[in-house]
């Protein structure tokens, strides 16, 4: 037991860790993405710019235009305006790969398998 109490004095620090899967990963909360958000962003952006994201339980909107869309709209638009918006919007997000995949996932009473598409 001295020994590692000895060891907790010591002030020893964690090795670093380092990434070996170069695989994407859509999960925001994940490891990687915590820190170092900024690649899956981009890839967001080109690829998938209103993300449903499953680990925060919400809409991640990446487009800068989309997003003062939303900000401008929330405050100046009439309940209709900001309604057909979020409509365009899903129009966005309901074209994807992912989404097809998370609906047969649902009906299926199974998990999702999303590839990020």
């Amino acid at each position: 037991m001295e020994h590692f109490e000895r060891r907790a004095r010591s002030g020893l620090e964690s090795a670093p860790v380092h990434e070996t899967d170069r695989r994407l990963d859509l999960d925001l909360k994940s490891w990687r993405n915590v820190q170092n958000p900024f690649p899956l962003y981009a890839w967001l952006r080109d690829h998938d710019p209103v993300h449903w994201s499953a680990s925060l339980n919400a809409w991640v909107v990446t487009r800068w235009a989309d997003v003062a869309r939303l900000f401008d709209h929330a405050e100046n638009a009439t309940l209709e305006e900001q309604l057909e918006f979020e409509a365009q919007l899903q129009s966005v997000a309901t074209g994807t790969a992912d989404f097809r995949e998370g609906v047969a996932a649902f009906l299926e009473k199974r998990e999702p398998r999303f590839e990020g598409r």
